[in-house]
């Protein structure tokens, strides 16, 4: 007969520790957000002025030399058209005015003999201001941005 080897025994297997379960840990509570004070605006007092030059608030009406007498030499010439009368008046110190310097609506040029002397500048008109070059002068209080040529403006 033939021999048969015999068999190991088999090794039973240890049996492995279970981990016991952790326990979920107590939230952390969250704190009540706590009101913060606003500040109050702390008061200012406005700073005391520099002694710079601030033109006077220009009157309501100026001899027209005296109003436009800040251009100096660039001033060739000022006119204002006044429309209740539908009339043309210029103050031309240079006597370069010429009837074909005006825009006229429609494209008509006044009668020359039309035109009279513009001798006041009055607050709140509307003035054409011919210079030879570019500027910045102050004129009925405010600086203006003149370029050469016809500038208007509103005294």
């Amino acid at each position: 007969m033939a021999e048969f080897p015999t068999p190991e025994p088999t090794a039973t297997p240890e049996p492995t520790a279970t981990p016991e379960p952790t326990a979920t840990p107590e939230p952390t509570p969250v704190p009540e957000p706590t009101a913060a004070p606003t500040p109050e605006p702390t008061p200012t007092t406005a700073p005391e002025p520099t002694a710079t030059h601030v033109p006077a608030p220009p009157a309501a009406d100026l001899p027209a030399a005296e109003a436009l007498a800040p251009l100096g030499e660039n001033l060739k010439w000022a006119a204002h058209f006044d429309n209740a009368t539908k009339s043309w008046s210029v103050f031309d110190p240079t006597g370069t005015f010429s009837v074909d310097d005006l825009v006229v609506p429609g494209g008509r040029k006044p009668d020359p003999d039309s035109i009279g002397e513009l001798t006041t500048i009055s607050k709140g008109r509307i003035y054409s201001v011919s210079v030879e070059s570019d500027g910045s002068p102050t004129l009925g209080g405010k600086t203006r941005s003149l370029s050469a040529g016809v500038n208007t403006v509103v005294w």
